[in-house]
């Protein structure tokens, strides 16, 4: 009768566990950093280089459970209709309002009332 092999398998051990969630970690610190640097690098982009055009209001909603006010705005850049929001309580619909853009693009853009408190 032949003997069968053995076959060992290395099973994971807690160091590797652990390694795999050093590395987790380590993913969502430097995921985290570069979104906030980003967001940084968009802010100090706008307040240096960014253009000033005129906004309208044309919406005003409650979001969140926590009572968040959101007021969505448009602007018209070169014909095209950009919009975005601003988590304030601070307009009221139809008020038109400044808004910066980024010249190269204008889909990157705050409020100024945004910018200067920021």
């Amino acid at each position: 009768m032949k003997k069968k092999k053995e076959i060992l398998i290395n099973k994971p051990t807690s160091r590797f566990r652990i390694d795999l969630s050093f590395l987790f970690f380590c993913f969502l610190l430097i995921f985290f950093f570069v979104t906030v640097c980003n967001k940084d690098r968009e802010r100090k982009s706008l307040t240096q280089n960014g253009i000033v055009v005129k906004g309208i209001v044309v919406s005003k909603k409650v979001v969140g459970s926590k009572g968040t006010v959101r007021c969505f705005f448009e602007f018209k850049v070169n014909g095209i209709i950009y919009s975005n929001y601003d988590d304030t309580d601070s307009f009221i619909e139809n008020q038109i309002i400044d808004i910066v853009y980024e010249k190269d693009d204008p889909d990157i853009n705050r409020t100024k009332r945004f910018l200067d408190n920021y």
